[in-house]
């Protein structure tokens, strides 16, 4: 058993005090929750939102973490990757968003309206040069429609912590038309998103062929070949994915664009073919209701 300060060791000596073993046995417990709760609030944990549209679906997903974290920048940007116009009004809502606490730094990203899996790394990187300069050393890579149930997520944190992770994982769970429709392909072939990352001056976000999950090119930082990684148990990562105010904006917008309008296949097609194969789930972040108030 490795002591990591004279307090450490003290605690454990007290906490065995006893001659009542379930007396002990709890004291322990107690000891080591108050322990651990110590060092992860001795790290700073960092997300970065990658924005361009989705951006009404922004704040209620900002809320879930907000008091998880330490630091939370937006990367937005004015054009698509194929150079379509987004909300003209986006600037003002996320400054708006900043003015509520909800977002401590927005950050512009000027589109070169080119290829998506050349630019959208580098996009983030933004986000991750932005959290290092602000003293974090946890970070994490997000969208407008990504969801967490805040009690995983504050177990999620503590796991990586108490098991001195470098890179965490979890599971991604996807949603057709409704937040109340889970597609259940995801429990037969489940996909991984990448969690917190260790980082540190030079982390840098790029392709490793190396990485031991299948994620997502543009959120991948490059390890050491020693770093310990884990998919995290009890956490799943929310994907609202069809959900949106403008779902035809989403899609023409999408680097398979050109895929959709060959087979003709609509946003709402394309939602309605997760909801054929989705069991009915409890809205876990109230969406149901905001999106009342997109129509």
């Amino acid at each position: 058993m490795r002591w990591r300060n004279f307090q450490d060791l003290l605690g454990r000596l007290q906490a065995n005090l006893s001659f009542d073993k379930e007396v002990r046995r709890q004291r322990r417990q107690e000891w080591n929750e108050r322990v651990l709760e110590k060092r992860v609030n001795a790290v700073k944990f960092a997300v970065s939102y990658s924005v361009w549209d989705g951006e009404e679906l922004l704040a209620a997903s900002i809320r879930q973490i907000r008091g998880q974290v330490d630091y939370i920048n937006v990367v937005w940007q004015e054009k698509s990757w194929s150079g379509l116009q987004g909300n003209p009004n986006l600037k003002q809502e996320l400054e708006k968003l900043q003015r509520q606490g909800l977002i401590d730094e927005l950050i512009e990203y000027q589109s070169l309206c080119c290829n998506e899996v050349y630019q959208e790394p580098i996009k983030r990187q933004l986000g991750l040069d932005a959290a290092i300069r602000a003293g974090c050393n946890y970070f994490m890579t997000m969208d407008a429609d990504e969801f967490y149930v805040v009690e995983q997520f504050d177990q999620a944190k503590k796991f990586m912590i108490e098991r001195e992770l470098d890179h965490g994982f979890v599971l991604m769970k996807v949603y057709g038309s409704s937040p109340r429709n889970q597609w259940i392909y995801n429990e037969l072939a489940p996909n991984q998103v990448p969690f917190f990352t260790r980082v540190g001056l030079g982390s840098k976000i790029s392709v490793d062929r190396k990485y031991p999950y299948i994620a997502d090119p543009s959120r991948q930082i490059l390890m050491p070949t020693n770093a310990k990684i884990m998919l995290i148990p009890g956490i799943a990562m929310h994907h609202m994915t069809y959900i949106r105010k403008n779902l035809v904006q989403k899609l023409e917008a999408s680097s398979a664009a050109h895929i959709f309008k060959r087979n003709g296949l609509s946003g709402e097609a394309l939602a309605g073919k997760i909801d054929l194969h989705s069991v009915e789930v409890e809205d876990q972040f109230g969406l149901c209701s905001l999106m009342k108030t997109w129509k």
